[in-house]
């Protein structure tokens, strides 16, 4: 076997499987019915605003009707989910559609923290919205918070560019380390049972 042609049968065995992991990590879920509510989870701003932006889009097309807006860190002299209230509204969403969740400093605790408000308000249906390459950390730590509630999850991932896209990260030093920092988290999150 040449040089030339172990490195075609690489290149063809790598890209189906970092193309796959990709498509794995952002975990899109089609829906068609509105959900009772989205959770916006926050971050710093070049994270979160893809986020809140992902949540105004389903919004105003009528996909979902009340959005949670979770996290305590400051962002800009602001807790994640006052910056991201802010963004709402710039955006146009009606403030008595906005939830505010003001105590959760990770993905874990968003989920935690957000039980009680989907418990009190019965929301059947949930939107999750994380980042692309890490909508499948945000889904499976939902479901493990969430699983003794009658709730069907969906997952809507917030767009990355230009830092990850899901079928060419794996030609980008900054995709490679977005996409092994969720596996790495993934596998240490479930070996804490957090998923």
């Amino acid at each position: 076997m040449t040089l030339m042609t172990a490195f075609l049968i690489t290149l063809i065995l790598y890209y189906p499987v970092t193309f796959g992991l990709g498509l794995w990590l952002r975990h899109e879920t089609p829906f068609d019915q509105p959900a009772d509510a989205a959770i916006v989870m926050g971050s710093i701003p070049r994270k979160a605003l893809p986020r809140m932006q992902k949540a105004a889009q389903l919004y105003h097309l009528g996909l979902v009707k009340k959005l949670i807006l979770t996290g305590q860190p400051q962002v800009e002299g602001l807790t994640e989910a006052r910056w991201l209230r802010q963004k709402a509204l710039e955006m146009g969403i009606d403030e008595a559609d906005l939830i505010l969740e003001e105590q959760a400093t990770n993905s874990k605790e968003n989920m935690m923290y957000c039980k009680p408000i989907i418990e009190q308000n019965r929301f059947r249906s949930v939107i999750i919205i994380q980042q692309e390459f890490s909508q499948i950390r945000g889904h499976l730590t939902a479901k493990k918070a969430f699983a003794p509630l009658p709730v069907h999850l969906i997952s809507q991932p917030a767009s990355s560019a230009p830092y990850w896209n899901p079928s060419t990260w794996m030609f980008h030093r900054i995709g490679w380390r977005y996409t092994w920092m969720t596996v790495s988290r993934l596998v240490k999150y479930r070996l804490k049972g957090d998923l």
